[in-house]
């Protein structure tokens, strides 16, 4: 498997990516055509909140895998901070005799 490298500005820009788009899938469902006796209208109501469910599903997915990558991303810059303070302390600490 190949490596995927990328920056914390990549993965900011993603999530918030992510986060945007999720929110264009939030329409309003339309009202309902024809009269409920009509067989298409039934039908096309039917439809219409397969894909509603469809979409809310889609939805939560995208925000939870933005709000995932938001965190990793501040694991990891947390982490990388600290790395860079221990391995400065490295070089402060005197000399052992």
């Amino acid at each position: 498997m190949d490596r995927l490298e990328v920056t914390s500005a990549e993965l900011r820009m993603l999530s918030g990516k992510w986060h945007t788009n999720a929110a264009r899938l939030r329409v309003a469902t339309p009202p309902p055509s024809g009269m409920s006796y009509q067989p298409s209208a039934v039908a096309v109501d039917a439809a219409h909140a397969a894909v509603e469910v469809a979409a809310n599903s889609l939805i939560g997915r995208m925000i939870e895998t933005a709000t995932k990558v938001a965190a990793a991303d501040f694991s990891y810059t947390a982490n990388e901070a600290d790395s860079a303070d221990k391995m400065s302390a490295i070089g402060r600490q005197p000399a052992r005799q």
